[in-house]
């Protein structure tokens, strides 16, 4: 298979990335590390700040269903143990 190997940017992505980075000094990410940490930014800035940089260190979580045998409805036992517990 020929082409760019997945995760390698392209010249375009890569000259663009050089340009904002190196010849600018201009980082997007210690900007919003620097807006999070600014004591003069309000609570909702500082949280938008947050949650954009939490992209970058942890996963994003996705929604898991649970079923029970071959798909059917979860079953779910509740065994009472103690000295109060008469079957």
């Amino acid at each position: 298979m020929g082409g760019r190997p997945k995760g390698v940017p392209n010249k375009v992505n890569r000259e663009l990335r050089g340009l904002i980075l190196l010849e600018n000094g201009h980082d997007p990410i210690q900007a919003m590390i620097n807006i999070a940490n600014h004591p003069d930014a309000s609570l909702e800035l500082k949280g938008k700040m947050n949650a954009e940089l939490a992209q970058y260190v942890h996963a994003k979580r996705r929604t898991q269903e649970h079923s029970g045998k071959d798909g059917g409805p979860l079953e779910i036992k509740v065994i009472r143990v103690g000295r109060d517990y008469q079957p």
